[in-house]
Order: structure tokens, then C-alpha cells, then sequence
């Protein structure tokens, strides 16, 4: 979008974060990734190795030497974990 001077407007909603502007978007991935660095160990890597790297369940299992079923329960677990601590519950 163009202003009336012919300058090119951004859409995109900024905010202002320690003094920097940074998109909504940075704001959220940054505020994910501190809960993320959070967590515990076990569960960001679960969350990460296939949630990020896109290994299946079943994938996820053998690397952890555990069942599909248990793997699906502690993803579940974590990802509302998650959810809760960057929205608040």
C-alpha cells in the first residue's frame, strides 16, 4: 500500500520490544522460544524432533525407547504446556 506521498506503507503490525521494533510475529516466535529454553529437557526435545524436524511418532519412539502410545501422550502433555505458559490458562 502507498501513502499519498507514493511511500510504500508496511502492513505488517510492529510493536517496540526493548527499544527495538520487531513484527507481532517476532514477538510471539521470541516469546515461544523463552518458554521453550524453559522446559524440561525430555519434553522440548520430544516437542522439537518432531514437531521442528518432522520425525513421526513411531520415529520418536525408537529414538526414545518407548511406545507410540507414550509418545503421543507426552507430546499432548507438552504441547499444553506450552500453550498455557505463551497464553496463559
Amino acid at each position: 500500500m502507498r501513502t499519498q506521498c507514493g511511500q510504500l506503507q508496511t502492513l505488517t503490525p510492529t510493536i517496540v520490544h526493548d527499544g527495538e521494533v520487531i513484527t507481532e510475529a517476532q514477538a510471539a516466535l521470541r516469546e515461544v522460544g523463552s518458554k521453550l529454553r524453559k522446559m524440561p529437557t525430555d519434553q522440548r526435545d520430544l516437542l522439537l524432533l518432531v514437531g521442528v524436524r518432522g520425525v513421526s511418532y513411531k520415529q520418536a519412539a525408537n529414538i526414545a525407547h518407548s511406545h507410540v502410545g507414550t509418545i503421543a501422550s507426552r507430546l499432548t502433555r507438552t504441547r499444553l504446556r506450552l500453550m498455557e505458559e505463551v497464553y496463559g490458562g
